[in-house]
């Protein structure tokens, strides 16, 4: 365990704070004060305030209570058994693509608070409707043609009309199969033990239909993992789904890995080096007692567009590279100011 420092921000820089509790189920700190006080007078005074509180996200620190399990692992092993073998699947989830997963519509009916709410309609609106037909339905008389696609009729009116992608014996989910097969992975077991529970895609993609579906349990788990697995690699993607799930924790978390891994390889990325610098020979000068002092050493780069020609023939003699013997040797007759020693293409071009 590392003890690292909590920046609570500009709130509690100002004003006259003083107690506070932490509240575990929300993963927050209380704190209480004022803030329009001045805590030296007030703690000369011994004097504590509780006319404001403010509160310290302590998830997006990563400081978090984790979600518990709801059922223990020989019931989850049970129910991903049941799932795999089929026992008492009487019902079909469709993907996207077509694919059928069958399942047990009682297991859905119970966990799935949205999909019994659909269900129930479902059922009423085909009860209403086999009562309005000749002695409840069991007649093979004339039977009034349905309505218009989009048009409620009389009797769904009160009660709008049942979710289309609801059948008797299917529920068109509309999502691939990977994640359907998840999802009803943790219908049966009701925690994320399997590896492709994990994946980062279906976690996203999990995260999205806990939101959309209010399974509580489901998303508390969800961004448990997401906060394990958050890395370099997968913090672009959890900001996403943070942002559309509207998790706020997670999303500001998962932006300071960003920034950080954003700074990292900024700072690891190799700066270009200048040309080679000039070593200060120490020839002698031309006659006339001329001083064989070299340019000093030149680290930086030198300016864009000139050349190191100059400074590989002096005197006349022929070209010599950097290696050669007269590269960075000593000023010719007659001297120069020390301008020319140190930028000497610039000189001689002026």
């Amino acid at each position: 365990m590392t003890w690292s420092r909590i920046d609570p921000g500009a709130t509690l820089s100002t004003g006259s704070w003083s107690r506070g509790v932490l509240w575990e189920n929300g993963n927050r700190f209380l704190i209480f004060g004022n803030k329009d006080g001045n805590l030296v007078e007030d703690y000369n005074r011994r004097l504590l305030s509780w006319d404001h509180a403010a509160y310290i996200d302590l998830e997006a620190f990563g400081i978090y209570q984790p979600p518990e399990l709801a059922l223990s692992l020989a019931s989850q092993e049970l129910g991903l058994a049941a799932l795999e073998e089929g026992t008492m699947a009487e019902f079909e989830l469709v993907c996207d693509d077509g694919r059928r997963i069958s399942c047990s519509r009682r297991l859905l009916e119970d966990r799935w608070p949205w999909f019994r709410e659909r269900r129930r309609e479902f059922v009423d609106a085909v009860t209403k409707a086999m009562e309005t037909m000749p002695n409840g339905g069991k007649a093979r008389g004339d039977v009034a043609m349905p309505e218009l696609p989009g048009v409620l009729a009389e009797i769904d009116k009160p009660h709008g009309r049942p979710d289309p992608r609801l059948t008797p014996r299917a529920f068109h989910l509309s999502e691939p199969y990977a994640v359907t097969l998840a999802f009803l992975q943790w219908m049966y077991a009701q925690a994320l033990i399997t590896r492709l529970q994990h994946t980062p895609p279906v976690l996203s993609a999990l995260l999205l239909l806990a939101t959309t579906y209010k399974l509580e349990t489901l998303e508390k788990q969800v961004k448990h993992a997401m906060h394990r697995a958050l890395n370099a690699a997968t913090s672009v993607g959890v900001y996403e789904v943070a942002t559309l799930c509207d998790c706020q924790s997670l999303q500001i978390r998962a932006l300071k890995v960003v920034m950080s891994s954003s700074r990292q390889r900024s700072n690891a990325r190799p700066r270009h080096q200048g040309g080679p610098s000039g070593s200060g020979g120490g020839g002698g000068g031309g006659g006339g007692g001329g001083g064989g002092h070299g340019p000093p050493d030149e680290s930086g780069a030198r300016p864009r567009g000139m050349s190191d020609a100059p400074n590989m023939r002096r005197n006349g003699d022929g070209p010599r590279g950097p290696s050669g013997p007269g590269y960075g040797s000593g000023a010719p007759q007659g001297g120069h100011g020390p301008s020319e020693l140190l930028f000497p293409l610039s000189s001689r071009r002026l």
